[in-house]
């Protein structure tokens, strides 16, 4: 166990280019940091937790990484990409991931899965192949730690994308089998960590819904990602639910415009407010059409 400690923060010294005296001063010897990374020597707690706050890590990274929630540069690092997702940087991104594969940091199969699942993102929207970005979702998913009976935040997140670029490749059997699963599995569970897994889940099962000509399955579909969203008092992809539900409840019949037009409304408020001004414009022209 002390070898493991040591062999990290050495791993980690390194990949940050800082000298084992620069690491020792003012907490022990540089002797002392060469012993306790040869593993020769453990570190008391105290010290221990002095090594970790200079290197930018939780104690618990030492023993074992389940989660970002342990290490402060490894949440700085997703909550960029994520940000910079948002914003269409995929490039950036694309050579983030590239540089972070190298880290120790990122030595745990969740934290592999979260870079790979970032890289298949990127991967799509720069090199336009669903195909690619499938084949890379599949290499996060071989990354999984748990049984089949049960799935990880992340393997949702991996299942949800897998799901929505096997509808863009046209095979939309195989990707409404992986959206239920997915939703099957969130409506058994009493507790998601993330509140935007089931909300994505429902939002793709009634696009997919609308690809089988299966509007009303595309009408329940989208008020239940409604209905998630008020529960968790979310506003994510919450506009986009209401012009799915009104565009299927159009579909369905065209009696159904009055309430139609109401729900697209609602969600030009929602993108109006939200200045997203491609998703307002957008459904602008859908009501005008049904006008």
């Amino acid at each position: 166990m002390n070898y493991e400690v040591g062999k990290k923060i050495k791993e980690i010294r390194e990949y940050f280019n800082i000298s084992q005296s620069e690491l020792c001063y003012n907490i022990c010897t540089q002797a002392m940091i060469s012993k306790i990374e040869k593993g020769e020597s453990i570190p008391s707690a105290e010290i221990l937790y002095q090594l970790s706050l200079r290197l930018g890590v939780n104690q618990n990274y030492f023993f074992a990484v389940t989660s970002s929630g342990n290490n402060y540069y490894v949440d700085q690092v997703i909550e960029e990409m994520d940000k910079s997702i948002r914003q269409a940087k995929y490039q950036e991104v694309y050579e983030l991931v590239k540089l972070e594969k190298r880290n120790p940091l990122f030595r745990h199969p969740q934290l592999k899965q979260i870079l790979l699942w970032r890289e298949a993102i990127c991967t799509f929207h720069i090199e336009q192949s669903a195909e690619k970005a499938m084949e890379i979702i599949d290499a996060a998913l071989d990354l999984s730690t748990t049984i089949d009976k049960n799935f990880s935040s992340i393997e949702l997140k991996l299942l949800n994308s897998k799901s929505i670029f096997l509808s863009i490749s046209n095979e939309f059997e195989e990707s409404d089998k992986i959206n239920q699963l997915v939703i099957n599995f969130i409506e058994k569970k009493q507790y998601i960590e993330d509140p935007r897994i089931a909300i994505n889940a429902y939002y793709n099962g009634s696009k997919t819904s609308v690809s089988f000509l299966q509007f009303e399955e595309a009408v329940r579909r989208a008020q239940k990602g409604i209905d998630y969203c008020m529960k968790h008092e979310q506003l994510y992809l919450l506009g986009e639910l209401y012009y799915q539900k009104g565009n299927s409840l159009y579909n369905l019949s065209k009696d159904n415009k009055k309430e139609a037009l109401k729900l697209m409304d609602d969600a030009l408020w929602i993108f109006n407010k939200s200045q997203n001004k491609v998703f307002y414009q957008y459904v602008s022209e859908e009501m005008e059409k049904i006008k």
